[in-house]
């Protein structure tokens, strides 16, 4: 099989990381962040300066002027962690410049990061078919990090890019692969429509209705307990992690109640029908409705029309787009 025809694909594998490990990855997460933010900082003093009569440095000279950074003793830091950790942050400034100067996307100007106090983050591990090394079981050799283990096994697939994050307390780690096509299934119906909601989530041209898992109210009184509770302890005490631990579980079960149902029916949809129409919705806009934000950002309806969009290429399932005023 040729490279042509396997198609791209990822997941997200939850870490056992050693207490080594940890410490290591959080330094990374640090200088990651340390790298965009003078990125962003440069960039912004670049363009204060274009009227002035200095000359424009664009995105190729600032990488030189980066890695002239490393031999400075004052930020020699960055050498002490894996290249890939400083290529992942200039690849995330890229795309958000392109992002910002792309009219159609409305995409905000680059901002430096900040801090959390939760130590929450991401930085890229490692990049390339011949760096990411995985046995086929539970073990993926990382440089930096050495051999880590993984909750569950791969898919079959070659990986090829690894990036850890942490979130919600717990470290993850983010795997794109190649696969190959899934073989193609007979569909059920030829044409379908899906018309997505909030109250239920989604319904589909034969009329059945899937159900909105509505997860952030499932777990508001509870995440609302906690966070007054960690309003009232000192930031950085044993009480205040005691709390942190309690909201990112409540966090957790929120993001999972929601992927589940998400995952659950696109995969569905995009396998029962051969022509699948769905709306192009103006998300962002729906978000700034007074009374009905909240339960937008629950359902998620950006997410799951992704979903349904990307599933429907490794199902062989045809998206027809409908104008968002059509009835």
């Amino acid at each position: 099989m040729t490279q042509a025809q396997f198609i791209d694909s990822g997941i997200v594998v939850p870490l056992r990381l050693t207490h080594k490990q940890q410490r290591y990855a959080a330094r990374c997460i640090g200088i990651d962040r340390y790298c965009y933010n003078w990125m962003v900082a440069t960039h912004s003093l670049m363009r204060s300066c274009w009227g002035s009569g200095i000359r424009w440095a664009g995105l190729a000279e600032m990488k030189r002027v980066f890695n002239e950074l490393k031999h400075d003793e004052r930020t020699v830091f960055i050498t002490e962690v894996s290249k890939f950790v400083a290529e992942g942050a200039f690849d995330n400034f890229r795309n958000a410049l392109s992002n910002w100067l792309n009219k159609g996307l409305k995409a905000g100007r680059p901002h430096l990061k900040r801090r959390r106090a939760t130590g929450s983050g991401s930085f890229l591990a490692a990049n390339g078919v011949a760096v990411v090394r995985y046995d086929g079981h539970r073990r993926i050799r990382l440089p930096g990090l050495g051999s880590v283990k993984l909750r569950h096994a791969l898919p079959d697939g070659v990986p090829y890019k690894v990036v850890i994050k942490k979130r919600n307390g717990r470290w993850f780690a983010s795997v794109n692969y190649r696969r190959p096509p899934i073989a193609a299934e007979t569909k059920t119906h030829e044409i379908g429509g899906l018309d997505v909601g909030i109250e239920p989530l989604a319904v589909d041209s034969l009329g059945n209705h899937y159900e909105n898992p509505k997860a952030y109210y499932r777990e508001l009184k509870r995440l609302g307990r906690w966070q007054r509770i960690q309003a009232r302890r000192a930031k950085g005490s044993s009480g205040w992690h005691k709390a942190q631990t309690r909201i990112d579980s409540c966090h957790r079960r929120v993001r999972g109640l929601r992927e589940n149902a998400h995952h659950q029916l696109s995969r569905e949809v995009v396998r029962k029908y051969a022509v699948l129409g769905i709306e192009t919705l103006n998300v962002s806009g729906m978000d700034k409705l007074r009374h009905q934000a909240k339960a937008i950002r629950d359902a998620a309806i950006g997410g799951l029309l992704q979903k349904v969009r990307y599933k429907a290429g490794w199902y062989g399932t045809e998206i027809v787009l409908a104008d968002r005023w059509y009835a």
